[in-house]
């Protein structure tokens, strides 16, 4: 159970996430958070501010221009999962029984 709450904390400290994970865990992040309903809780819009400042200061070294490529195509994916996901699902969530 302990190692349980430790890994949601590590989800929610951002500047952890970027100076361990990287490009990988930032663009996995915001894609998630844009596509899939149960990752609404992850920290998407202050870790793409984030990002940026790490990536001009160096702290994260990759360039802009794969930093914006990558996180723009995650929201948009993402987008387009949650659009696909509601296309199929959403008149099944719609017509359940309470």
């Amino acid at each position: 159970m302990n190692s349980i709450i430790e890994f949601f904390q590590y989800l929610l400290d951002s500047e952890e996430l970027i100076r361990t994970g990287g490009l990988i865990v930032i663009t996995l992040i915001v894609f998630a958070e844009n596509g899939l309903f149960f990752a609404f809780f992850l920290p998407g819009d202050y870790l793409v501010l984030l990002a940026g400042v790490f990536c001009g200061t160096r702290i994260l070294d990759v360039p802009i221009s794969l930093l914006l490529i990558c996180l723009f195509s995650a929201a948009v994916l993402g987008s387009l999962v949650g659009y696909v996901f509601g296309w199929f699902f959403g008149g099944q969530l719609e017509t359940r029984k309470d």
